[in-house]
């Protein structure tokens, strides 16, 4: 299997205080990996009419489903942080993180097994990392974004009040990404194969 390195060369995440990056992107790993990540975003859940109680529940059912525990990433802290702490009443094991930088919400998101994300930079981030992405959203610009990473179109934020419907995009975001992948190394594969002698060229 081949992998290719990711090469950020400019990030900008306003929803992180304007935080910059140039340069080499370097992820840090978790104490864990059986993680999914959920992103929210507090006045698109309350225009759902979705209550924190409710969101409780269906990251509880995600959890049971896929034996991961729910991350809830607050990528904007003056709008989700409350609502974070309101869900994380309902469910003890999760955990809700307030990142400083990108290399710490980059941790997270690189060792998820997708990102369930209502937040435009939290879905690019996650598709730039190359993570499964579940966008949720309305926003004309979340549709651009999917567009161009390929992903599954973004759904309405409504949804999450339908469980096995939320969990029927999961397995199509899983299955997109899994071709997308193969897809992706088929086209590597060929232009390497093209270069011919690759010891040659490197000068090895």
């Amino acid at each position: 299997m081949l992998y290719v390195p990711i090469r950020l060369t400019f990030i900008t995440l306003s929803d992180l205080h304007q935080v910059q990056n140039n340069g080499n992107f370097f992820i840090t790993v978790c104490s864990y990996t059986l993680i999914f990540v959920f992103s929210p975003h507090s006045r698109g859940l309350k225009n759902a009419h979705i209550s924190p109680k409710n969101l409780a529940a269906f990251l509880r059912r995600l959890s049971k489903e896929y034996h991961a525990r729910a991350v809830i990433t607050v990528l904007n802290e003056n709008e989700d942080l409350d609502l974070a702490r309101s869900v994380k009443k309902e469910i003890s094991d999760a955990e809700i993180v307030v990142p400083k930088s990108v290399e710490e919400v980059g941790s997270y998101f690189y060792n998820a097994k997708f990102i369930i994300s209502q937040r435009y930079h939290g879905a690019m981030l996650g598709a730039v990392l190359g993570v499964p992405v579940l966008a949720l959203s309305k926003d004309p610009k979340m549709h651009s974004l999917c567009k161009d990473f390929a992903l599954i179109p973004p759904s309405d934020p409504e949804i999450l009040r339908h469980p096995v419907a939320v969990e029927n995009k999961i397995a199509q975001v899983l299955k997109n990404h899994i071709e997308a992948s193969s897809k992706t190394q088929l086209k590597v594969g060929k232009f390497v194969a093209r270069l011919g002698d690759f010891d040659y060229i490197l000068g090895i």
